[in-house]
């Protein structure tokens, strides 16, 4: 519980940091890393834990008009999807443009991983849901980060944001996130994975 608790004061402050953004910085119809000022780097950098906590903020902004915005946790286990950790879904009656910032917060405790997704818009909506999975991977080589460039949004187009692989020997190959999701098949190298995606639906 105390985990849980700590965790939602992160993700409440990550979503007071992401209201400021300069929209001239990212590309349309894209999703990216935030172009955080210095000082929300610096506040960023503050609550991070090396190896037990990260922090990863997007920026997105489309042209085209979506009903709906998805963000979620997938968890892997030799290749095969075992379930999604963590979830949060954006709805809207008419479709719209969407622009704003996705935050993701990945705390872990011995074996279990805990997700916090959390999306904030431009037009003042926010959202936050808090998930978790066991994941018994302790003293095993991993690879992990979220993506460094814009991927372009398209309708219904799946997403990695984030990957996090695990291998079962000393060496560890990892890939580009967006290789995981052309080529599924890779995650079979890996005992455990887990990916946060997202997806923007008209």
């Amino acid at each position: 519980m105390r985990v849980t608790c700590s965790m939602f004061a992160v993700s409440m402050l990550i979503v007071s940091v992401s209201c400021s953004f300069s929209k001239s910085t990212l590309p349309m119809n894209a999703i990216m890393p935030a172009a955080l000022t210095a000082e929300q780097q610096e506040i960023v950098g503050l609550i991070s834990i090396p190896n037990s906590r990260e922090l990863m903020i997007f920026d997105f902004d489309t042209e085209e008009l979506y009903g709906s915005v998805e963000v979620w946790v997938e968890v892997y286990q030799d290749g095969e999807f075992i379930e999604n950790a963590a979830g949060l879904s954006k709805y809207s009656d008419e479709a719209e443009k969407c622009s704003g910032r996705m935050a993701i917060t990945i705390d872990q405790d011995d074996i279990t991983y805990y997700f916090i997704i959390s999306i904030s818009e431009r037009s003042g909506d926010k959202a936050t849901h808090i998930g978790s999975a066991e994941i018994d991977a302790s003293g095993l080589p991993r690879a992990f980060g979220p993506i460094n460039d814009p991927v372009t949004i398209e309708d219904g187009k799946e997403i990695i944001l984030y990957s996090s692989v695990f291998s079962g020997t000393d060496a560890l190959r990892a890939y580009d996130a967006q290789s995981y999701q052309e080529r599924p098949e890779l995650l079979r190298e890996y005992p455990h994975a887990f990916l946060v995606k997202c997806k923007f639906s008209r």
